[in-house]
């Protein structure tokens, strides 16, 4: 076979030469004369072992392919170059050799010719070189703003802590002060110290399960609980606030709730006790709603689906508000904190509880027709 009389074009970007059973060079293209330096008609004719005595692996190749009859791949991974074409010594790569990927074939109607084709994948490797270090760099900044969240995290809690160690006191002896202080205007003073601090400890306390939350330091507890009980219990808690804007409100269950069921008592009041503190704050007339049922049956994994929806009668929330509600410090309207107080973390706490007991929570709502919290949650049966 005369490879010379192939019509591979001139700038073929591919090494190709042909060698016969005995690897004596048969043809040699331009693109390697031009990369190796070697001119075709000082090469073709010779053994390719003996034009490279120092690379005896290229026999070994050749071997290969003659005894398995099977085409012969060479990665550049595992390989890095067949023939040693040297690159300058101020190349970008580093590397002394084109890396290279190779296939070696054997040809048919022939008794033991190859053909070999040659790809210099250098430009590749580099390309992949610099890839892997700016994953690493992005990856080092990574860790470096998840360490940063951690430590904004951990002070948050520790500052919660030291918060909340004073205003107790506060609390405590204003509320020993408020059963022995009756001189005129007296009591009003003391309302408003309790008022003030009050609001600091919820203030704290959000702070506080905000941090845990982000730095996964919360640990849910598995007790026996009945949900019912828990809206109930959390409803009477603002049972004065509902009875000064003359509020309705009702607890009722929609079909079979199983109960009592594995839980976390605190967390999940904490829950209902953010959403009926909200719908009293939005609400001066109607009425609060909050309905239980189960939404789906255990499965496999034992748990079952239930769901509670605090519903009010309230200022309601129009859709972009809606869109907002959930993210931290994020209230509906600028003005929400000076004329209702609060910071904007509630929701996104009960958000987060909620996801970490397998649930959502969600709001359907219409602005000046109130709202509707639905908060699902995944539990056993006890």
């Amino acid at each position: 076979m005369n490879l010379a009389s192939i019509p591979f074009p001139s700038v073929f970007p591919w090494g190709f030469l042909h060698v016969d059973e005995e690897n004596r060079i048969q043809y040699w293209n331009a693109w390697l004369e031009t990369n190796t330096g070697l001119a075709s008609s000082t090469v073709v004719g010779r053994a390719l072992p003996e034009v490279y005595p120092d690379r005896p692996e290229i026999l070994s190749y050749l071997d290969k392919a003659r005894s398995t009859r099977q085409p012969q791949v060479l990665s550049q991974v595992f390989h890095h170059y067949f023939l040693p074409i040297p690159l300058p010594s101020s190349h970008v790569s580093g590397f002394e050799y084109m890396q290279q990927e190779t296939l070696v074939l054997p040809l048919d109607g022939s008794d033991g010719c190859l053909a070999i084709l040659i790809r210099d994948v250098t430009p590749t490797v580099i390309g992949q070189k610099r890839i892997r270090a700016l994953q690493a760099q992005l990856s080092e900044a990574r860790d470096a703003a998840l360490e940063s969240a951690r430590f904004k995290s951990q002070f948050l809690a520790v500052m919660s802590h030291e918060i909340r160690t004073p205003l107790n006191a506060i609390i405590g002896f204003s509320n020993l002060l408020a059963k022995t202080a009756f001189e005129p205007g007296v009591q009003e003073y003391i309302g408003l110290i309790q008022l003030s601090s009050n609001q600091l400890l919820s203030l704290a306390n959000e702070l506080l399960d905000y941090a845990r939350i982000e730095a996964n330091g919360v640990v849910l507890e598995s007790i026996p609980i009945d949900l019912p009980t828990l809206a109930k219990e959390s409803l009477d808690l603002h049972a004065k606030q509902i009875a000064s804007k003359g509020l309705s409100s009702l607890v009722r269950v929609e079909g079979e709730l199983p109960s009592p069921l594995l839980g976390d008592p605190t967390r999940i009041r904490q829950i209902f006790l953010n959403l009926i503190s909200n719908a009293v704050k939005f609400t001066d007339k109607g009425g609060i709603d909050i309905c239980l049922r189960t939404e789906q049956q255990a499965g496999d994994d034992g748990l079952l689906t239930l769901s509670f929806t605090v519903r009010d009668t309230g200022i309601g929330l129009t859709s972009e508000q809606q869109e907002r509600i959930f993210k931290p410090y994020s209230q509906a309207e600028a003005s929400t904190p000076r004329r209702y107080g609060g910071v904007g973390l509630g929701l996104s706490i009960c958000q987060k509880l909620s996801g970490l007991m397998g649930g959502t929570l969600s709001v359907e709502s219409e602005a000046g027709k109130g709202s509707a919290f639905r908060c699902t949650l995944r539990l056993r049966e006890a």
